[in-house]
């Protein structure tokens, strides 16, 4: 599936489309880098794991929940 907001756990994401399904720019995937999202290089490309992208989006929810700065109610 290739639907924007669509992560698969077991998939291998290179950056521009991880960024693009996740409606995400720079400055929000620092965030996620931030929290500790693992990338992999490979030559002039980087990949993400699906299932680094979703571990490391249940961390940074965390932190911002107990930052007091959470979401939706």
């Amino acid at each position: 599936m290739t639907a924007p907001g669509y992560i698969s756990a077991n998939e291998l994401y290179r950056l521009p489309e991880a960024k693009r399904r996740l409606g995400m720019g720079r400055h929000s995937f620092r965030l996620l880098r931030q929290v500790g999202l693992p990338v992999l290089k490979v030559g002039r490309n980087v990949y993400i794991e699906g299932s680094a992208i979703l571990d490391a989006m249940k961390r940074a929810a965390e932190q911002q929940a107990g930052n007091g700065q959470g979401g939706a109610s």
